[in-house]
C-alpha cells in the first residue's frame, strides 16, 4: 500500500470512527447513513435490515460514548475482565504492557506489509503471465492464419498443375 493509498484508508477509518461516536453520543443514525453510504451499503431489504441491526447496537441507550471506560461497558466476557485487569495495574506494569504491546503491533504491522507486498507482487506475476499467454495465443492464431492461407495456396497450384510433382523437396518432421 502506498502512502497515498494509506492516507485514503486512515481518513476512512477516521471518519468511520467519528460517524460511529457522533451517533453514540446523540443517539441519532443519520451519520451512521452516511457511513453506510460511503461503504457501499445498498438499499436493498437484507443489506438494510443488517445495516440497521447494527446503527440499533451502536445507538442503544444505555451505551455511553466511546472513550476508555465506555470500551469495557461494551465488549462482555473475557475481554471485559482483562480491560478491568488493566486498569487495576500500577503505572510501571502498565507501561511495560504498553511498551511490549507497542512493539508487538510493529511486528504485526511489518509482517501485515510484508504480506500485503507479496499478495501485490503475486497479483503482478498474474497478470505478467496472462500476459505473455495472450501474446502466445495471439502468435498462435497468426501462424494458423498464416498456415492456412499457405495450405490453400499449396491446394490452388496442385489443382491449375494437375498432378503433386514427384522432385518436391522433402522436409524432415521435427
Amino acid at each position: 500500500m502506498d502512502s497515498k493509498e494509506l492516507d485514503r484508508w486512515r481518513q476512512g477509518a477516521s471518519a468511520a470512527e467519528a460517524a460511529i461516536t457522533t451517533a453514540r453520543r446523540s443517539r441519532d443514525w443519520e451519520p451512521l447513513d452516511v457511513l453506510a453510504s460511503a461503504l457501499g451499503i445498498g438499499d436493498d431489504p437484507e443489506d438494510r435490515g443488517a445495516w440497521e441491526a447494527i446503527c440499533e447496537e451502536l445507538c442503544r441507550p444505555g451505551l455511553p460514548s466511546i472513550g476508555p471506560r465506555s470500551q469495557s461497558a461494551i465488549v462482555s466476557g473475557p475481554r471485559a475482565e482483562w480491560l478491568e485487569q488493566i486498569e487495576q495495574l500500577s503505572i510501571g506494569d502498565l507501561e511495560r504492557i504498553t511498551r511490549e504491546a507497542l512493539d508487538d503491533n510493529r511486528r504485526r504491522s511489518a509482517d501485515d506489509q510484508s504480506v500485503f507486498e507479496a499478495w501485490q507482487q503475486a497479483d503482478r506475476d498474474l497478470i505478467e503471465a496472462a500476459a505473455k499467454a495472450r501474446a502466445h495465443q495471439l502468435e498462435y492464431l497468426r501462424r494458423q492464419m498464416a498456415a492456412a492461407l499457405a495450405h490453400e495456396r499449396l491446394a490452388f497450384l496442385i489443382d491449375r498443375l494437375g498432378f503433386i510433382p514427384g522432385e518436391a523437396p522433402r522436409f524432415e518432421q521435427p
